[in-house]
């Protein structure tokens, strides 16, 4: 199970930027102190109409289901007893109430007078929440599937997949490690020889260039000295993530070190696509860091 694009939703998106919010660090390396605080970073996120043609006929489909995977969802690091049960009709005991197989997440239930969302996710920043409002991300059903799906809808601070496999990487791909966000983009597809940029969101001085070649045996990216590509950043581990290049796949990221070796706060990418839902995944938006199971 993997990213994947069902395209059941919006079918008809544009590009556009939207801001997430990124807390400052500020640590000592040896004599000197670092401080990494951008206000924001800007993310390529779509327009985020959610539209479905036939509905009443999702629904009795729905209702047909006899044997299916229950999918629960709990919030492990905030002190909240929260835990969500899904079944293929949506959320049990729902605010929204409504039997379709989607189950939209936002900081309020309401806008302009209507229950839009089925959960509240519990922000810390109360003061930031009042400024956000609509649906910022979506889990649901998919009938062809049979199985779940969970889609960011491109509003509020965005949402991030915890890497726990090898990902083949595409151009374009951002990933959040530790309060650094680094996107890849591909600057030659020369299969002998590609290369790929480097970039740190909100940095405009920091790039690093990779060819292929320089990537076959790995590099690592972290804030270790010996790391091809270092971030000054004291959330990271020394050896926080491993990038190769295989010319029979293409661009291979990894979290941990080349011993297998996992980084203590995670890698995390960006969901700019949807992904099927799978046993055990780990995935955030803002500071809430949700786990889903599957059980039948």
């Amino acid at each position: 199970m993997g990213v994947g694009n069902v395209g059941c939703c919006d079918n008809n998106t544009t590009l556009k930027n939207s801001e997430i919010s990124v807390q400052s660090v500020t640590y000592r390396e040896g004599n000197e102190d670092y401080i990494f605080s951008p206000n924001a970073v800007s993310l390529p996120r779509g327009q985020a109409d959610f539209q479905v043609s036939d509905m009443l006929k999702r629904m009795k489909k729905l209702k047909r289901i006899e044997i299916y995977y229950t999918l629960t969802l709990k919030i492990v690091n905030l002190p909240t007893h929260d835990f969500l049960i899904i079944k293929p009709t949506g959320l049990i005991e729902s605010s929204r109430g409504t039997l379709d197989g989607y189950i939209f997440f936002g900081c309020k239930y309401k806008q302009d007078g209507i229950i839009v969302n089925d959960y509240k996710l519990p922000l810390k920043d109360q003061e930031k929440s009042q400024e956000l409002h609509g649906r910022f991300f979506m889990i649901y059903y998919n009938l062809d599937s049979g199985s779940y799906w969970i889609k960011d809808l491109n509003k509020g601070p965005g949402l991030f997949i915890k890497l726990d496999y090898a990902l083949v990487m595409k151009d374009g791909m951002i990933i959040n490690i530790g309060n650094s966000f680094l996107l890849f983009n591909f600057k030659s597809k020369i299969i002998s020889n590609p290369e790929v940029e480097v970039r740190k969101l909100g940095d405009d001085n920091y790039r690093v260039d990779l060819s292929g070649l320089d990537c076959i045996s790995g590099v690592v990216i972290g804030r270790g000295h010996n790391c091809k590509v270092r971030i000054r950043d004291e959330s990271l581990s020394k050896s926080h993530a491993t990038l190769t290049y295989a010319p029979t796949s293409g661009w291979i990221l990894a979290d941990g070190d080349m011993l297998h070796n996992a980084s203590t706060n995670g890698t995390w990418l960006y969901a700019s696509e949807e992904f099927e839902v799978y046993d055990q995944m780990f995935f955030k938006i803002s500071q809430i860091v949700f786990q889903a199971n599957l059980t039948k």
